[in-house]
């Protein structure tokens, strides 16, 4: 008995570092952070790692076309402006600070769509019945549900 009760307690650890490894995967959204030297190597780089998690539905399904091509836009004007440098180190203080702006609104858009995308489940009891069922929706899908709901309770004039 003592060594079912010892496989039992290994498999409960064992789903729980699953379960927080599964879930530490989740927190980190993608960042553009470009250190103070960045070339365009530094930049290629977290573009791909930016890329790819973009393409995770799950992580970034709330990420609207036009956010995403402004955040391409500005990847490329980055691109640009490290190009004609040479380096990050290398431009004018005025410059490199117009930069750091268009790398903060890069991650703005990471961050809000990552937030968006989240998903969050909640109990939510079943109209004329008595059971509760778990309903599964995304942040934003959520807002906009609540948006209409408000809309629609709104008296017409």
């Amino acid at each position: 008995m003592p060594l079912r009760h010892n496989c039992i307690r290994l498999l409960a650890v064992a789903l729980v570092l699953l379960s927080s490894a599964a879930q530490a995967k989740r927190e980190d959204a993608a960042r553009l952070d470009l250190p103070a030297n960045a070339t365009l190597t530094h930049l290629a780089q977290q573009r791909e790692q930016i890329e790819v998690a973009i393409k995770d539905a799950d992580a970034y399904g709330e990420l609207r076309a036009s956010d995403r091509k402004q955040m391409r836009a500005s990847l490329d004007s980055i691109a640009g402006q490290i190009e004609a440098a040479g380096s990050l180190g290398e431009l004018a203080e005025g410059d490199r600070k117009a930069l750091m702006a268009q790398q903060d609104a890069v991650n703005s858009v990471l961050e809000t769509a990552y937030g968006d995308s989240r998903i969050v489940c909640k109990r939510e009891k079943e109209i004329g019945s008595n059971f509760r069922r778990s309903v599964c929706m995304s942040v934003a899908q959520r807002r906009r549900m609540s948006g209409q709901a408000q809309q629609f309770s709104q008296p017409q004039s």
